[in-house]
């Protein structure tokens, strides 16, 4: 467990207590990017960083963007061996996704960064395996997708945005002890990042996992990120049931899961 400064650069997305109750619609997808224009996003901001697999070598196929709450995402200018830099963008809070080919044992990431004007914010990050994967049943069922994690999966409600591949497996990975920069909820600590695949597919999960912290009920919450808004989503708080917590919202974007108390 570690702690999380009060960012609140994100207060919408974290006030609204809402819940999500009906899968998220299908909308296409950013696509591959755009080398940097001059003409489109000229600013004063920057962003650079490192992204290494977990024995340190830098990983160089994936792609690689930034994209602003609004308008167009951009590839890095420099993009070599693992090094990645963006410059003359305008301040602001956006996504950061590093996205392997789909049959990359890696878990993509997807993530709020905020970036100033006159001024290079540095981002590196290490990319995990995949550390657990399971076959999608045909009518959502109960699964446990990790030890201890369980959720309601089918390839009837994991579906893709808009045209793409349909899903047949899930892949749980937590990156709690491999943390990269977090932003944007309000907390007052971490408990745990998880990445889950298929990267960007919506669905409509149920969630339970066991309680290793020793949390009080109602103390947590679990938040998804939802990478084409640039914010995490509420998906409930945690009630805690025999060794248990139970959250009473649906994780309905499968990208990144933040719990926090």
């Amino acid at each position: 467990m570690r702690n999380l400064w009060i960012l609140g650069l994100l207060a919408a997305a974290c006030s609204d207590g809402t819940t999500d109750d009906q899968p998220l619609p299908a909308t296409g997808d950013t696509g591959s990017g755009e080398a940097f224009d001059p003409g489109m996003n000229r600013g004063t901001a920057g962003l650079e960083g490192l992204i290494q697999d977990e024995e340190g070598n830098p990983v160089v196929d994936l792609s690689v963007q930034f994209c602003p709450k609004s308008g167009t995402c951009f590839t890095p200018e420099v993009w070599e061996n693992g090094n990645f830099t963006f410059t003359h963008l305008k301040g602001g809070t956006g996504s950061m996704k590093l996205v392997p080919p789909n049959d990359s044992n890696l878990s993509p990431v997807a993530l709020p960064i905020t970036i100033a004007d006159d001024a290079t914010f540095s981002f590196d990050v290490t990319m995990l395996t995949k550390q657990h994967t399971v076959e999608l049943p045909e009518t959502t069922t109960e699964v446990e997708v990790a030890p201890g994690v369980f959720m309601s999966l089918g390839t009837d409600t994991v579906q893709p945005r808009g045209v793409g591949t349909p899903a047949t497996e899930f892949s749980w990975t937590d990156a709690s002890a491999d943390m990269p920069h977090i932003e944007g909820v309000e907390a007052e600590e971490i408990l745990g990042l998880f990445y889950v695949q298929p990267y960007h597919y919506v669905a409509y999960a149920d969630i339970r996992m066991q309680d290793v912290w020793g949390v009080a009920d109602g103390e947590t919450r679990l938040y998804q990120y939802r990478a084409d808004e640039g914010v995490w989503h509420l998906v409930g708080a945690g009630t805690k049931r025999t060794g248990e917590l139970i959250f009473d919202g649906r994780v309905t974007e499968l990208s990144t899961l933040l719990l926090v108390r």
